[in-house]
């Protein structure tokens, strides 16, 4: 869940809110992949702060320049802040930096899945902006644990990715790398438009139902909340098997259940088993593992 609500206008810029209420934890440093300009329509005490930079109050009526790739982060203040924001397309894409005359696979073809494994040169062309989107995507609990950087994406043999609009960055991505029975899945990341959200869930659900890409096959991954819940909708598949879950988590700690432990849960959760509570840095959480290992 983004740490804000938005709604595009008819100029073309999105106007989005912070609530008063927003986790201070989801307000992380982050880059977007284009220029921005920002134009502050109410805020109390807000700030903003970009990189080597201190922070600095927004008031209403204020505009701000965010270049490209550019770290910022946004301070609670008091109330909402809202902010009206305009992206700048002026610079080079990808496409434009490559030239017409690069070879066909030098970036992604739209609107299809690519399997993109390590030493595929264009792992290393779309890496930043891989790494913005799995930023923003795992901002509302303050990042994924083990991407710290750009280079912590290696640890993935596997980017799934789909291109869905008209620049040159990738809009959706699963990560995973061979493991136990298969490939883990390990992270997934959306631009967080409704078409790249559904297309996340679409792919993911039909490779956990026994699907491939390029050959690959026996794609699994420990899932809960809503992730599963649309995993599980869309037809993904549970491991049910007590002696399977404790193949594939073998040296975690956990404790199987089986039936979901929630007498409130969803009746779609309560249709399958395989349900466990997992302990890591002292916290749990419920899961299931979605998927479809040897």
């Amino acid at each position: 869940m983004l740490p804000f609500t938005q709604k595009r206008l008819r100029s073309g810029a999105l106007l989005r809110e912070f609530k008063e209420d927003v986790d201070v934890a989801s307000l992380v440093w982050h880059r977007d992949k284009h220029d921005r300009n920002i134009r502050v329509v109410r805020s109390d005490s807000w700030k903003i702060q970009v990189e080597n930079q201190l922070p600095v109050e927004m008031k209403s009526g204020d505009l701000y320049f965010i270049p490209e790739r550019t770290y910022h982060r946004i301070i609670k203040g008091k109330g909402s802040l809202v902010v009206e924001i305009d992206e700048v397309f002026e610079k080079l894409s990808l496409m434009e930096m490559i030239g017409p005359n690069a070879a066909q696979d030098s970036v992604l073809p739209k609107g299809e899945w690519v399997l993109l494994q390590k030493g595929d040169p264009r792992r290393e062309a779309i890496k930043n902006s891989l790494y913005d989107m799995v930023c923003q995507t795992y901002a509302p609990i303050g990042g994924h644990f083990k991407i710290c950087d750009s280079q912590s994406l290696d640890r993935y043999v596997y980017w799934v990715v789909k291109d869905l609009d008209n620049d040159a960055d990738p809009d959706v991505a699963l990560l995973g790398k061979p493991d136990i029975a298969g490939q883990k899945m390990g992270a997934a990341a959306n631009d967080g438009s409704p078409a790249a959200s559904v297309a996340y869930k679409e792919k993911s659900a039909e490779l956990r139902s026994g699907g491939s890409i390029d050959g690959v096959a026996n794609w699994w991954g420990e899932v809960s909340g809503k992730p599963a819940y649309a995993m599980l909708k869309r037809g993904a598949l549970a491991v049910e098997d007590e002696a399977k879950v404790a193949q594939l988590l073998a040296g975690d700690d956990y404790v199987f259940h089986g039936e979901h432990p929630d007498p409130n849960a969803p009746p779609l959760f309560k249709s399958v088993r395989g349900w466990y509570t997992k302990k890591f840095g002292g916290k749990s959480s419920t899961k299931i593992i979605l998927g479809n290992p040897a």
